[in-house]
């Protein structure tokens, strides 16, 4: 483009904030039109135009089936005027842009037009456009929140939602939908902080952290923070009423027809003198106030361990202490468990030598302590501030032992006596690829020894009550990351409380050459469903390079965290058009471990059928030779005995025929 004579300009941040500044300064020496879809482009245009420069014609970029208006941006700013233009973009961000909810029920013109109405709104809107500190964006954002949604911005949100819902109960007859009220106080707050970090983007404010404002960073991705509150307890948001003026028992009443209890909003019975309740109060149970108690308890420590960690990189950065710290969800498969909870825990990284380290919410909160006390020595001028490398909470040995991934090995092939020997995916708690395991799995003998070809059972069930053994083999890891100096394998087997463990190696594809053998007398049925339902998991450790390692294919680099949304949007576009990205998130280990499991279950089953036919097939070439044999000594009749002999595997000895016999054609 550069030899055509196009100029062009590189985004570093948003993307419509430089195309809208970009357009500003070309029309002061001669008229522009700017063609674009996105409506940042009409808010940035109308916020950073000065009247009486060149015209600056904004067209929507829209199909030529849809009508799109034009816009002249100087006509427009001279009719909305200087102090309206200004407060456009807390207007945009407040009633929902790119980067924030829109608020249900409220659109822009209305929005607009109360802002033009209301010099109150415009004074709160200032807390948006200079720097503020959080407590006052959170106020003011909850003030004109109030104000849009019809209310007092004294009274404040949670007031305005209670009168709302209650005026809503005595007059409804159906169940209300929670969304179309306003929103707690604790989700605007939220909202606040995400549109005022989105407006100083636009203006060219001051750089802040968006983790001090709405946002969190969970394995190396922005994500926004969602309240860990109910929006109201369940059995409240089910209150309808009823006029019935009978016993509330038969589906006329309003309250029965939607399986719902009458209570004190009905008209008549007040839920207490009907068919139709429990004559008593509403009883909220902690089941109803929290309906999954398990993610409000993963919410409430990712909100309280958020703070931490961005006061851990603060004192990195002004310490120069070369580590960055950051959240990562861990789900219970890419632990090598089949279900559980998910851990918060907390990642420490050196970029330089991508290393990197896992700690649990406890080692992070006491090294943070410690962080805190060496911050505070060095800010008082303590010459002794910086400690030795073993005493410093910053510090990590880079041979600490480090989970890489885990993969699945299915058992169903020993249920049916069959061997296995797979390749399988070495994924990280991120679900990305970090290398290749070869493992087996053979039933045997005793002694371990191998199995006659004919050992074979077609269901797991024959195994109950007799004996199993099996050899588990791990051969060998290809590809590992480059950081990794060592590496071993780990496992359990059944209800072993103990892990097996392979020697550790030294190599980017150490050979484990590890083998067990594994004895079950006798066979239970709960052996039998684990031998068909479950899943070694081989559990990849290593460790890291020192300081001189090379830094490996895999190694994280810093997230990124000036704009959260578009920008990032875009990216993801240009890797869609370079190749598939790979997942990147917690929960896509355990999908990537479920496929595998599926893959396996299904290869298995397949080997399984081949044996089956294999049997089959050996089976009826013996029985016509057997015939054969019979007809060439001139033997018309065989006893039933000896056909079920041969069927069930052994060659008759050719005794006598005196059981039940039938006739050989």
């Amino acid at each position: 483009m550069h030899s055509n004579e196009i100029q062009t300009k590189h985004a570093s941040a948003d993307a419509a904030t430089l195309i809208a500044k970009t357009a500003v300064e070309s029309s002061i020496s001669h008229p522009r039109i700017l063609l674009g879809e996105d409506t940042d482009l009409l808010v940035l245009l109308l916020y950073y135009y000065t009247v009486g420069s060149n015209n600056l014609i904004f067209k929507p970029n829209h199909d030529k089936k849809t009508k799109s208006k034009i816009w002249d941006i100087n006509k427009t700013k001279v009719v909305l005027g200087q102090d309206m233009c200004k407060v456009l973009p807390i207007i945009h961000a407040i009633s929902g842009c790119d980067t924030t909810s829109k608020l249900y029920g409220v659109g822009k013109v209305a929005t607009l037009k109360k802002f033009i109405d209301s010099p109150i709104l415009k004074e709160l809107g200032e807390v948006f456009l200079k720097e503020s500190l959080v407590e006052d964006v959170k106020n003011s954002g909850d003030k004109i929140i109030t104000f849009l949604y019809g209310g007092v911005p004294l009274e404040g949100l949670d007031i305005l939602r209670y009168k709302k819902f209650a005026n809503r109960v005595l007059t409804c007859k159906e169940v209300i939908q929670i969304h179309t009220l306003p929103p707690t106080t604790e989700t605007a707050a939220y909202h606040s902080l995400r549109a005022y970090f989105q407006v100083q983007t636009w203006i060219g404010g001051e750089e802040i952290d968006p983790c001090d404002f709405g946002w969190l960073i969970v394995n190396g991705k922005l994500m926004p923070i969602k309240t860990t509150r109910q929006p109201a307890p369940l059995r409240l948001l089910s209150i309808i009423r009823c006029n019935c003026k009978t016993n509330c028992d038969t589906r006329r009443c309003t309250c029965r027809k939607h399986g719902l209890e009458c209570n004190i909003a009905c008209v008549e019975c007040r839920g207490q003198s009907c068919m139709n309740s429990r004559h008593g109060d509403i009883d909220v149970e902690a089941d109803e106030l929290f309906s999954d108690s398990k993610d409000v308890v993963l919410q409430e420590e990712v909100v309280q361990l958020l703070p931490m960690v961005n006061e851990a990189n603060a004192m990195s950065d002004e310490l120069k202490k070369k580590v960055q710290f950051e959240l990562a969800l861990i789900s219970p498969q890419a632990r090598g468990l089949k279900d559980g909870k998910t851990e918060v825990m907390v990642k420490m990284l050196n970029p330089q030598t991508g290393n990197e380290w896992m700690w649990d919410r406890s080692k992070f909160i006491n090294r943070k302590f410690l962080m805190q006390e060496m911050y505070q020595n060095y800010i008082e001028g303590d010459d002794d501030w910086d400690l030795p490398q073993e005493k410093d909470p910053f510090w990590e040995p880079a041979d600490t032992e480090l989970l890489l991934g885990t993969v699945h090995l299915h058992l169903m092939s020993v249920a049916h006596k069959l061997d296995s020997e797979e390749t399988l995916t070495i994924t990280n708690y991120k679900g990305v690829e970090l290398g290749h395991i070869e493992c087996a799995i053979e039933p045997c003998s005793n002694k371990g020894g191998p199995l006659p070809e004919d050992d074979f059972v077609d269901s797991p069930d024959e195994l109950i009550g007799q004996e199993l053994h099996f050899k588990m083999k791990i051969n060998h890891a290809r590809g590992l990351p480059q950081n990794i100096a060592k590496s071993y394998c780990q496992y359990k087997v059944y209800l072993d409380n103990e892990y097996v463990k392979t020697p550790e190696v030294e190599s980017m594809n150490p050979n484990f050459t590890h083998e067990k053998l594994f004895h079950f007398k006798p066979v239970t049925q709960q052996l039998v469903g684990y031998l068909q339902d479950s899943a070694i998991v081989i559990e990849v450790w290593g460790r890291q390079k020192g300081e001189g390692g090379s830094k490996g294919s895999s190694a994280p680099t810093k997230p990124p965290i000036k704009a959260p949304a578009k920008i990032e949007k875009k990216e993801q576009q240009t890797k869609k058009d370079v190749g598939p990205a790979k997942p990147a998130v917690a929960a896509s280990s355990a999908s990537v471990s479920n496929n595998d499991t599926q893959n396996k279950k299904m290869a298995d089953e397949v080997n399984m059928y081949k044996k089956k036919a294999a049997d089959s097939e050996k089976k009826m070439n013996e029985v016509q030779q057997f015939l054969a044999n019979k007809k060439n000594q001139g033997v018309t009749q065989i006893s039933i005995s000896d056909l079920e002999s041969l069927l069930g595997g052994s060659v008759p000895s050719g005794g006598s025929n005196n059981s039940s016999a039938c006739t050989v054609q």
